[in-house]
């Protein structure tokens, strides 16, 4: 498991009213995290105190009518922490806790491999262990059966509930006989599923390309085909038909612009033949001037390798790259990592010629570097 950024830590503590990180910090949360432990008290930032921050954090966060250690590990044996209790998890209990306006105690929350292994009723791969369970009393909604009835009708309906019981029934309406639950419920939830958000421009105009080549309304528009062959169709508003699509050039345009929101030009600008073999062969400064020219932006770079193919090791996701047979210039498509890119193109048997493919081998690449 990584630990959190730096930056993420500073934040944590702040959110958690822990002061400024540094060791000192380290050192006052790992006594409140682990009291009684002080061979965890070592003021250095290392998985175990990674792993309490996050489940502090999340208390705090997710469940604010609850102490963080009313779900750890009760066994004695680990240090009460041996993961930490997920966002959906602390969003249901606390709904719960809202919901019937009555305090709730938490039975079981955290449990570790060792004592997962020593209680009755579970199961090796029990959701306790990965902090998305919680077994519960609540008076006056789970003490009896017909309250757990219809405790759980409710508590079902939760987003992202997946399986709740006590002692007589379950969340699919079977009896259940589980004795060793006296007046308490289970839930448990799924885990929370997070796609990672692009960051920097670069990333957004790959993303923008990805998404662009998933839709099959757009397509390859030959350059020679005239003057609307040369217009962007989202900045022209080209209705679906024989101009919804860009050429080569005009796509890797409308990434930056369209996914970046970088001010380069998107239509009548892009480099044609005679240009793109004009920047192979220039000086550096008369490349970089006539790639300036043409984009419209300043912030920019222009890589070669003394007309030879740029190693695939030296390109960067989100370059626009520029492939020639010889000194021709033949093509011109987006970079997107790990070796692929998407590119628009008439080559192929697709009916849509906007697709993520194994990259080419440019020996040219226009570079964004601004901020």
């Amino acid at each position: 498991m990584a630990l959190l950024t730096r930056e993420k830590r500073q934040e944590y503590f702040k959110f958690l009213g822990l002061g400024e990180y540094d060791n000192e910090s380290i050192h006052k949360f790992q006594k409140k995290a682990f009291p009684g432990r002080k061979d965890l008290w070592d003021s250095q930032y290392g998985t175990q105190t990674d792993i309490a921050l996050r489940h502090f954090r999340n208390v705090k966060k997710y469940a604010p009518s609850f102490k963080p250690e009313e779900f750890k590990c009760t066994c004695g044996h680990c240090n009460g922490y041996p993961t930490w209790m997920r966002r959906n998890e602390l969003v249901l209990i606390q709904s719960i806790r809202d919901h019937w306006n009555r305090p709730v105690t938490v039975t079981c929350g955290l449990r570790c491999k060792w004592y997962n292994s020593r209680i009755a009723g579970s199961i090796p791969d029990s959701k306790h262990c990965f902090g998305l369970a919680i077994d519960f009393y609540q008076r006056g909604v789970t003490d009896t059966l017909a309250n757990r009835k219809k405790a759980l009708k409710w508590i079902k309906k939760q987003p992202n509930f997946t399986y709740g019981y006590g002692n007589g029934i379950n969340s699919y309406g079977y009896g259940v006989n589980a004795p060793y639950m006296g007046n308490a419920m289970h839930v448990d939830t799924k885990a929370a599923v997070t796609k990672a958000q692009p960051k920097t421009l670069q990333e957004k105009a790959v993303k923008w390309a990805k998404d662009i080549a998933k839709d099959d309304s757009w397509h390859y528009v030959r350059f020679s085909e005239g003057p609307k062959a040369h217009e962007c169709p989202i900045c022209h508003d080209h209705p679906k038909g024989k101009y919804h699509g860009w050429n080569c050039i005009g796509f890797c345009y409308a990434a930056w612009r369209h996914g970046s929101g970088l001010k380069n030009h998107c239509s009548n600008h892009v480099v044609d033949n005679a240009t793109a073999e004009r920047i192979l062969k220039a000086s550096s400064a008369e490349a970089l001037a006539v790639a300036r020219k043409h984009i419209g932006l300043t912030d920019i770079k222009v890589i070669r390798n003394a007309g030879k193919t740029i190693p695939q090791k030296k390109l960067k996701a989100g370059d626009i790259c520029m492939y020639y047979k010889g000194n021709t210039y033949i093509h011109t498509f987006l970079y997107i990592g790990d070796g692929k890119m998407v590119d628009c193109t008439s080559a192929g048997s697709d009916a849509n010629n906007i697709k993520t493919r194994t990259a080419l081998a440019p020996k040219v690449a226009i570079r964004y570097v601004g901020k």
